[in-house]
């Protein structure tokens, strides 16, 4: 687990490529990358902030041999991929005539103005392995767990709406005090404006921010709780995602579709609402269907042994099945991490056997081809499965009965 930027050899190289031959530091690290070492944790996302314009980046890392995409150059960014590692390194830039996501860009030199254009004094801390450059005393506000606005917290969250949800993800994960009066009031203040946002960026940043682990430090608050049902109308068991309260374990087998369903599923099919107000895609769709049909049929209650989920193998795929005893044990006071985690690798490592049956013992026995055929088949696997993966005479001699 890497703590320090200076420790990972590809962020030493990419530094060291846009900053050589130059007679000033170009390029300095920002974003989580930056808030991850001060706190000393582990760094994942890592980005840049330069003053080099797009085109000379792409240059130099060209001339390394370092892949490269440019498809969003015109916004001032270039990614950067080496070994595992994606670099998004970003030119400077004032935003002028801003407009939600759209504004006009005017790329600068000056690290000021780039500070100006973020959002909270956490996130405009920039840092070059030598120094950490911070206008706004973000350092402080990080230690201190203080979310601030670099301004009026109206204007910016005018600026682009999505603020306001980024301003509740930053204070579940940092802050260490109450949500500020004004802050709120300028969210409420803009809520239309929220609510326009494209279902795509609110979706994306619910994720976030349930993936974060922190949502029910947030939805512990009433003004959160009313306003995050406002913003997203169909979620509503907030109480699910506090699993300290609950004493279950969460590891990353979990992942955010499972904690979206702890808000919506009940034994109801109001959660269809929900698919389709937020357009979620089909995938998503078909397994928190899958996770409310069985949620439905056992009402949460019910702890299954692995022999009756094995049997559900020869149904379902183990997918299916892993999201269901995720759900059934994230639900269930009763379940211990110890019985779910077993259940989960014993399923993981299970292979279910495969049903083979030679129809034309149906057809010569009168069964004719057709629905009655697929009817006998399928009567002769709930045989089989019943009887441990074996099929007798008798249930042939009952299948022909029943449909010939």
């Amino acid at each position: 687990m890497t703590k320090n930027l200076k420790e990972i050899s590809e962020a030493v190289r990419l530094y060291d490529i846009l900053n050589k031959k130059q007679d000033k530091v170009v390029c300095r690290f920002i974003g989580g990358c930056v808030r991850d070492q001060i706190l000393s944790k582990e760094i994942k996302d890592i980005d840049l902030a330069t003053s080099l314009l797009p085109d000379q980046v792409k240059d130099l890392l060209s001339k390394e041999n370092i892949p490269i995409n440019d498809d969003n150059k015109n916004y001032g960014l270039i990614t950067a991929y080496i070994n595992n590692y994606k670099f998004e390194i970003t030119t400077l830039r004032k935003d002028i005539n801003q407009k939600g996501r759209q504004s006009d860009i005017l790329f600068t030199t000056d690290w000021k103005q780039d500070a100006l254009r973020r959002d909270f004094t956490i996130n405009s801390i920039y840092y070059d392995f030598n120094n950490y450059i911070d206008p706004f005393n973000g350092m402080s506000d990080l230690k201190n767990g203080k979310i601030r606005f670099i301004s009026d917290p109206s204007q910016k969250i005018k600026e682009d709406y999505l603020r306001a949800l980024r301003y509740f993800r930053f204070f579940a994960i940092y802050s260490k005090e109450d949500h500020d009066d004004y802050v709120l009031n300028s969210i409420v203040k803009h809520e239309q404006g929220i609510l326009n946002l494209s279902k795509e960026r609110l979706i994306q940043e619910l994720i976030k921010i349930l993936l974060s682990g922190k949502a029910y430090i947030l939805f512990n608050n009433k003004f959160c709780k009313d306003f995050f049902s406002y913003v997203y109308k169909g979620i509503k068991y907030f109480e699910r995602l506090d699993f300290g309260k609950s004493n279950k374990t969460i590891d990353i087998s979990f992942d955010y579709v499972i904690l979206l369903a702890l808000l919506l599923i009940d034994t109801s099919d109001h959660y269809k609402k929900f698919i389709k107000d937020f357009n979620l895609s089909n995938k998503i769709k078909h397994r928190l269907t899958n996770i409310q049909k069985n949620y439905q049929n056992n009402i949460g209650s019910f702890i299954e042994s692995f022999d009756d989920l094995e049997k559900k193998l020869i149904s379902y795929p183990k997918s299916t099945l892993k999201d269901y005893i995720q759900f059934q044990y994230l639900v269930n006071n009763d379940y211990s991490y110890e019985e779910y985690l077993k259940k989960y690798n014993n399923l993981r490592q299970f292979d279910s056997p495969v049903f083979k049956f030679d129809s034309s013992i149906l057809i010569s026995g009168g069964v004719k081809e057709g629905l009655n055929l697929g009817k006998a088949i399928s009567f002769l696997k709930h045989r089989w499965i019943s009887n441990n993966y074996s099929i007798t005479d008798k249930d042939i001699e009952d299948a022909i009965e029943i449909y010939k």
